[in-house]
């Protein structure tokens, strides 16, 4: 279940079906309730009882979203919990209330343990992938469904820097990915995704999986081939039985993304959505993928007259656009 649903259900619980936000949450670009959820368990704000006239801007899981001045009246108002007096706070949703019904699941393990193959600049470039992969999970669960395991004290000291004066609640575990499944008891609901492995991930075993385990990798110069492999059995991931999937798009790995934040946003518009894993992943690829995966299907076909016509309508499943398939032009001629 998504963040912003378990809040609903708790306003409505509460009895409250009109809820006054500030401006900085209107302006969101999607979910305004997941916004105010993520930061009510970073712990800056609450909702509390409170009736003020203003204006129902729009609706959202059951919960009127009201804003500005109008002649309408909210039940609830979005406050700063360093505002709220002692009295007001036992009658308000703040963390200690959400943080009980938060998901716990899916989880998502990024083992750091290959950091030290890294060149600086794509160390550098992995926290960054980190703090993208954070935003795609707080777009529908929180930041304790990430978690980093191995992490050394060059990766800490850069991620302290890069995370400073930011408020966020990754889970990083000073152990290993082995050691954290065992002492969770949670070594028969893991799946290690690796592009390179024998079987393919499928939209059933999407959902009996609750931990999906992804390399801390990024290879710009494919220094590292089978990087996941490898870890999968240096960090003895094998002696636990745990099985290794591989995210393919119709039997194939070309053109699926390779980023982080990118199966992360897979896996989450698949479970929570209820996206088919193909509709996930076209719906994740970046124009490069897209192409790519052009590339790769008329060399397989072998097909020798090939035009415009010709990729719309054989690619249609692809949802091309019209640039993407001027490129893919360019690069056959």
């Amino acid at each position: 279940m998504k963040l912003a649903s378990v809040l609903a259900e708790l306003l409505l619980e509460h009895g409250w079906r009109k809820l006054l936000v500030p401006l900085k949450y209107i302006c969101k670009k999607n979910s305004i309730l997941q916004h105010i959820a993520i930061d009510i368990l970073l712990d800056k704000i609450c909702i509390c009882p409170g009736h003020r006239t203003s204006k129902t801007l729009s609706k959202e899981l059951g919960i009127q979203i009201l804003g500005f001045r109008g002649n309408d009246y909210s039940d609830s108002v979005v406050i700063k919990k360093k505002q709220i007096t002692p009295t007001l706070l036992s009658k308000c949703i703040c963390k200690e209330a959400l943080i009980q019904l938060a998901p716990i699941s899916p989880i998502f393990i990024i083992d750091m343990s290959l950091w030290n193959l890294h060149y600086d600049d794509e160390k550098r470039e992995l926290i960054e992938q980190l703090l993208i992969t954070l935003n795609v999970v707080r777009q529908y669960l929180w930041d304790r469904c990430l978690i980093i395991t191995n992490p050394c004290p060059e990766f800490l000291s850069m991620f302290s820097k890069a995370t400073k004066g930011m408020r966020i609640q990754i889970n990083i575990q000073n152990t290993s990915t082995k050691r954290l499944l065992e002492d969770l008891d949670l070594v028969e609901k893991a799946v290690v995704l690796d592009p390179y492995a024998n079987e393919d991930l499928t939209d059933d075993e999407v959902i009996k999986f609750k931990v999906f385990i992804i390399g801390g990798i990024l290879d710009k110069g494919n220094r590292m081939p089978r990087a996941t492999t490898k870890l999968y059995y240096s960090e003895q991931l094998n002696e636990l039985e745990i099985p290794r999937k591989r995210i393919t798009l119709r039997g194939a790995i070309v053109g699926v993304p390779e980023r982080i934040n990118r199966i992360v946003q897979i896996l989450l518009k698949n479970i929570i959505e209820g996206y088919s894993l193909e509709k996930a992943i076209v719906t994740s690829m970046t124009k490069s993928d897209k192409i790519m995966r052009i590339l790769y299907e008329i060399q397989k076909a072998k097909v020798s007259k090939i035009d415009e016509i010709y990729l719309i309508e054989r690619f249609s499943w692809l949802d091309i656009s019209k640039d993407e398939v001027e490129e893919a032009l360019k690069r056959i001629k």
